[in-house]
């Protein structure tokens, strides 16, 4: 099954130059393949950030990433092609807190897997030119 959100916003993923940043004053980090960036992976950016931080992600192929009850903000760079081998998935977020994905692709790699994991969230999930595709059965 193949999923294509909803783009209810147009905007590149550049998000910092539009002020599309979270309400708190947040940090960037940046996730880049290459070494260039603060981590390697999406993983272990969103392991390390603080609520409300910035996941600024650049072109590259990354493994799956989970955002357990933390309020981020994880986009693609401008003109970034940022793949996910596996899902992306947001668990357990508490009521009043927000998780944005932006300029994202995440292929499930087996047919019980989803591209998009989305279980017990009381808060809001924003999706912004993403797509996702999940297992053929």
């Amino acid at each position: 099954m193949k999923i294509r959100a909803a783009q209810s916003v147009s905007f590149g993923a550049s998000v910092l130059a539009l002020g599309l940043v979270p309400r708190a004053k947040a940090d960037v980090l940046v996730v880049a393949r290459d070494g260039s960036g603060d981590y390697l992976q999406i993983n272990q950016a969103v392991q390390h950030a603080a609520e409300g931080e910035v996941l600024l992600v650049k072109s590259g192929l990354y493994a799956f990433f989970l955002v357990p009850d933390k309020a981020l903000w994880i986009a693609a760079d401008e003109g970034a092609l940022v793949e996910i081998n596996g899902y992306s998935a947001v668990i357990s977020l508490s009521a009043g807190k927000e998780v944005t994905f932006s300029g994202l692709r995440a292929r499930a790699q087996t047919e019980v897997q989803f591209g998009l994991y989305l279980c017990g969230n009381q808060g809001a999930v924003r999706i912004y030119d993403c797509e996702f595709a999940g297992g053929q059965t």
